[in-house]
C-alpha cells in the first residue's frame, strides 16, 4: 500500500505555502512564493488575483520536483479570510483586484445596521467585512456592473476565486467558514442570508454555493496525478485543530504579526466584546468566541522602526532576561482589537504610574515594555472569555513568538495556567493537515511550558497590569 501523503496549501497575506506531510505529521516536501501587496494611505490594501493563483501553482509544482512520481493523497487548502473580489464567472478572469481583508473601502450605499449584521452573523459590522467591498467593487468599477448585467458576474471569498482557478471541474463553492467573514451568511440558516444581500444590495446569484469545509471539491489541475481537494478553511480557523479536535476546555492563541485567540463554545454562547466565529457545524461546539490583538509581531515591527534597529530572537531574549526599569508600553498599534474595537491613543511608552509620558526610553527596557504589554493583551482578553465562557484549563500557543522559551514561561507565571505549545511545525499547515487527515492516529506534538518568570516580579507586573488598564479606554457595550 503507498504510504499516505497530504499536500497542505497555506494562502495568507504575505504569499503561499506548500506542506507534503505523511500519516505521522512528518514533512516530506515544503515550497513558498511571496505575493506583492499594494497598499495606499492604509484605505486601500489590495493584491493580483492571478499573481495568487500563480504563486500556488509555483508552491504545488516544487512540492512535486521533491516528491515525484508518487501519489499524493488528497489536498486541503486554507486562505486568508475576508479577502474578496469579482471575477467573469465565464472565463475565471479577475474583474477587480482582491480586496484585502485590511482594505477599509466602503460604498456609497448605506448598509445595513451594525446590530443586524451581528444578529444575523455573529461578526461585528467592520470595514474588515467582505460585503461593504463587493458593493464599492459594483458601485465604482464599470466592468462589475457590465459582467453583472451580463449574467457572467462572480464575487465573493478569495478561496472561491482560487477554487475556480486551481480546480477541475470549474466550481463555484465556498465553505460557511469563510462565507461567514462576508457578512453576507446567515448562522441561523447556514447559507446566504436574504435580508443582508437586500440590505448591502448584492444578488445571490453571484455569489459561490456554500458547501461544508469537507468535501469533494474537485481535482487539482496540474498535477502529475489526480488529486483531489477534499477540505477548505479559513486559515485562522485551521488552529484549533492543531492538536485534535477542538476543546472547550482550552483556549487557542496564535501570536503571529498579530494575534488572534479562539475559545470554542455551544451555539448559545453569549459572545460579548468577541467575534463569534464559525468553526464546524456538526461539532458540540460548533462556533468560537474569537479576539483580535493587534500589535504583536506588529508591535515589535513598530519599535524596531522606531529605534532604527533590528528586533530578533537574540533581542528579545536578552530583553526579558533584563528587562531593566521597563515603561508601560499603551500597545495600540493597528489600532486596539478586542474586547476595544476602536483605534484608541496614539502608541507611546508611559511611567509605571501612568501619569507621564517617556520619550526616549532604553532601548532594551522599551522592548521589554512592549513584550509585556502583549502579555496585558492576552490578560485582559483571556479574562474576559473565562467570564464569559467559564475558566479554560489550559492555553495552547503557536505562531512566531511562541518559539520564544522565556516569553512562553512568562506568559504561563503571569497567568498562573498550564500554557502548553506547539513543538515545531505551523498552526495553520499543522491544524489543516489533523482536520484533513482526520482523527485516527498520532496527533501533532505539544509540550507544556514551565512556568518561570525569570527576573520580573510578578507582584509587580500585576499592579502594572492593573495601571495599564486604567489607561485603556472604557469597554463601551455592543
Amino acid at each position: 500500500m503507498t504510504p499516505a501523503a497530504y499536500l497542505l496549501l497555506d494562502q495568507g497575506g504575505h504569499g503561499s505555502r506548500a506542506l507534503l506531510m505523511d500519516e505521522a505529521g512528518r514533512q516530506l516536501a515544503e515550497a513558498d512564493a511571496a505575493v506583492a501587496t499594494r497598499e495606499d494611505n492604509g484605505d486601500r490594501v489590495e493584491q493580483d488575483g492571478a499573481e495568487i493563483v500563480a504563486s500556488l501553482r509555483r508552491c504545488i509544482a516544487g512540492i512535486r520536483a521533491q516528491y515525484p512520481g508518487k501519489s499524493i493523497t488528497a489536498a486541503g487548502l486554507a486562505v486568508q479570510r475576508g479577502s474578496v473580489l469579482c471575477w467573469d464567472r465565464d472565463s475565471g478572469k479577475p474583474l477587480t483586484a482582491v480586496l484585502s481583508w485590511r482594505d477599509r473601502r466602503r460604498p456609497e450605499r448605506q448598509g445595513p445596521a451594525p446590530g443586524q449584521v451581528r444578529e444575523r452573523t455573529g461578526l461585528r459590522y467592520s470595514p474588515y467585512g467582505g460585503a461593504p467591498k463587493l458593493r464599492w467593487c459594483l458601485e465604482s468599477e464599470p466592468q462589475v456592473a457590465r459582467a453583472a448585467a451580463a449574467g457572467r458576474l462572480a464575487m465573493g471569498p478569495l478561496a472561491s476565486f482560487l477554487l475556480r482557478a486551481l480546480l477541475e471541474p470549474d466550481t463555484h463553492l465556498i465553505d460557511p467558514g469563510l462565507a461567514q467573514r462576508s457578512l453576507l451568511w446567515s448562522r441561523q440558516v447556514g447559507d446566504w442570508d436574504p435580508v443582508l444581500l437586500e440590505a448591502f444590495g448584492l444578488d445571490r446569484r453571484w455569489l459561490p454555493r456554500v458547501c461544508p469545509s469537507h468535501h469533494d471539491y474537485g481535482q487539482l489541475r496540474d498535477l502529475a496525478g489526480a488529486v483531489p481537494l477534499g477540505l477548505l478553511m479559513g486559515d485562522q480557523n485551521a488552529v484549533p485543530w492543531l492538536a485534535g479536535s477542538p476543546r472547550a476546555d482550552t483556549s487557542y492563541l496564535n501570536l503571529g504579526t498579530g494575534g488572534f485567540m479562539l475559545r470554542p463554545v455551544a451555539a448559545d454562547q453569549d459572545p460579548g466584546p468577541f467575534q463569534f466565529t464559525l468553526l464546524e457545524p456538526t461539532l458540540p461546539t460548533p462556533y468560537a468566541l474569537e479576539a483580535s490583538l493587534h500589535g504583536v509581531g506588529a508591535a515589535l515591527d513598530w519599535l524596531s522602526r522606531r529605534l532604527d534597529k533590528a528586533i530578533g530572537p537574540a533581542q528579545i531574549r536578552q530583553s526579558l532576561r533584563e528587562p531593566g526599569n521597563a515603561p508601560l508600553f499603551i500597545n495600540s498599534v493597528g489600532g486596539l482589537g478586542s474586547p476595544w474595537w476602536q483605534a484608541g491613543p496614539s502608541p507611546d511608552f508611559l511611567s509605571p504610574d501612568g501619569v507621564s509620558v517617556i520619550p526616549d526610553p532604553e532601548p532594551q527596557a522599551a522592548l521589554a515594555g512592549v513584550l509585556e504589554s502583549i502579555c496585558f493583551l492576552i490578560r485582559e482578553n483571556l479574562d474576559d472569555m473565562d467570564e464569559l465562557a467559564g475558566q479554560s484549563e489550559r492555553l495552547l500557543l503557536s505562531g512566531g513568538l511562541s518559539r520564544s522559551d522565556e516569553f512562553c514561561a512568562l506568559i504561563a507565571a503571569f497567568l498562573n495556567r498550564p500554557v502548553f505549545r506547539l513543538v515545531g511545525g505551523e498552526a495553520t499547515a499543522t491544524g489543516l493537515w489533523w482536520r484533513l487527515r482526520g482523527a485516527d492516529g498520532p496527533g501533532p506534538e505539544v509540550a507544556r511550558v514551565a512556568a518561570d518568570p525569570g527576573p520580573w516580579d510578578l507582584q509587580a507586573m500585576e499592579r502594572r497590569w492593573r495601571v495599564w488598564r486604567r489607561c485603556m479606554p472604557d469597554v463601551a457595550a455592543d
